[in-house]
C-alpha cells in the first residue's frame, strides 16, 4: 500500500516491526528483504511517486520533481553542489 503525505488529511496511524528511511537502493532493498521475511515495514521517502508520464525531459521540471531542493542543495561551505535524490527510488533514479 502507498499512502502519499498529501492524501493524509488528519492524524495517521499505523503500526510496523521496523521504519526504513529512504527508498534508493539500499533503503528498497532492505525493505523489500524484511517484507518477504514476513516482518511489517513502513519505507518513508522524503520525495514524491512519479511514474513514465512524469518524466519529460525538462531539465528545470526535472529537477524540482526530482532532486532534493530542486537540486540547488550545497555543502556546507556552500562550494560543491549536492545533487542528492528526492524521489520514490532515491538517487538510483536519476543515477
Amino acid at each position: 500500500m502507498i499512502v502519499e503525505g498529501h492524501e493524509v488529511t488528519a492524524e495517521y496511524y499505523g503500526s510496523a516491526h521496523t521504519v526504513v528511511v529512504g527508498s534508493g537502493a539500499g533503503g528498497a532493498v532492505t525493505a523489500a528483504i524484511l517484507a518477504e521475511a514476513g516482518v511489517d515495514v513502513v519505507l518513508l521517502e522524503e520525495g514524491g511517486n512519479h511514474g513514465a508520464r512524469d518524466f519529460n525531459q525538462r531539465q528545470d521540471e526535472m529537477y524540482r520533481k526530482l532532486y532534493r531542493g530542486g537540486g540547488t542543495q550545497l555543502t556546507e561551505d556552500g562550494m560543491i553542489n549536492v545533487l542528492q535524490g528526492s524521489t520514490l527510488g532515491g538517487s538510483t533514479v536519476i543515477n
